[in-house]
């Protein structure tokens, strides 16, 4: 369904939105009756997204947005980008809200891979909150709110969500499998599993396997091992030594593990990339103490396979 027929489909336009919306402009320096905004399109392998400059007739409201996501229907010229909304999925509807845009998507969508559905979102997020009054994007699927993994609802998106660290576009994203050390029941051994992840490839490696430590396991039968309020606040790799440096959460153990268990949680698992060897943890970028009062940080760690079952 092309959405320019959307038009019709509008659910909920609140007045006082309407009213505030209908003179708003996105800025573009200069000329003040100029309105330039940015349209994002799929690269064409599909792992990042660009954007093309585009001038819109519509200055504002339900108006904007309408063209919007037409022009993100249409083929640019440059023949390296493709139209993120390409008929692989439709939008039912959408509607303004006080503060942001809801679009609800047929089920087609739920059929996008991992990676492909990421850039989507992103492109459709980074082009409509260019419109003031439209600070966020909501997604539902035929009604239902949009689930992530773990099956809660993404809720409202802004553009900064997918934004990477150094305030640069959107890179690649990869695909990979890590293998990961929780604790077993009993808190003195150490289980693995394996989790694919896709990730953008500004993180390291070693930094995207810390992380999924610290979110814990989601696997049944295997539990946490760190603290879920620790902070990692760097991790370099120099001569095959891992260098994790943690907040000061680390150091309050929320479960019942053993230390060696939560040190090797995290030795095992970056030793299993083959770029790390050995691994020193600090804590606030500083090493001489104890862990949970008996195990020095101050100790270069390598894999310890005594405690995996």
């Amino acid at each position: 369904m092309s959405t320019r027929r959307l038009k019709d489909l509008l659910i909920v336009i609140l007045l006082s939105v309407s009213v505030a919306l209908s003179g708003c402009t996105v800025p573009a320096g200069g000329d003040g009756d100029t309105l330039m905004i940015h349209i994002y399109y799929m690269n064409a392998g599909n792992r990042k997204i660009s954007y093309v400059d585009y001038e819109p007739a519509a200055r504002g409201g339900s108006d904007l947005v309408e063209e919007m996501l037409d022009e993100m229907e249409q083929q640019p010229d440059d023949v390296d980008l493709l139209p993120v909304l390409n008929g692989s999925f439709s939008i039912n509807s959408y509607f303004l809200n006080y503060d942001g845009v809801t679009i609800d998507l047929d089920s087609r969508y739920l059929l996008l891979d991992t990676i492909t559905e990421v850039l989507t979102r992103a492109a459709i997020v980074r082009t409509l909150t260019q419109a003031d009054g439209v600070s966020s994007v909501t997604f539902t699927v035929n009604g239902e709110a949009l689930l992530n993994s773990d099956g809660e609802a993404y809720g409202p998106m802004n553009a900064e969500m997918f934004v990477d660290n150094s305030g640069t576009e959107i890179n690649n994203y990869e695909r990979t499998v890590l293998k990961l050390y929780f604790a077993d029941k009993s808190g003195d051994k150490l289980l693995a599993a394996e989790r694919t992840v896709v990730y953008n490839t500004n993180i390291s490696i070693e930094k995207l396997v810390v992380e999924q430590l610290i979110s814990g396991p989601e696997t049944k039968g295997l539990y946490p091992v760190i603290n879920p309020q620790t902070t990692i606040l760097g991790v370099i790799v120099r001569d095959g030594t891992c260098y994790v440096n943690f907040s000061s959460s680390f150091l309050t153990q929320p479960y019942n593990v053993s230390t060696e268990v939560a040190i090797y949680s995290i030795v095992n698992s970056l030793t299993e990339l083959n770029s790390v060897r050995r691994v020193q943890i600090a804590v606030d970028g500083e090493n001489d103490m104890l862990y949970m009062n008996t195990t020095s940080l101050s100790e270069i760690y390598e894999r310890n396979t005594k405690l995996a079952e």
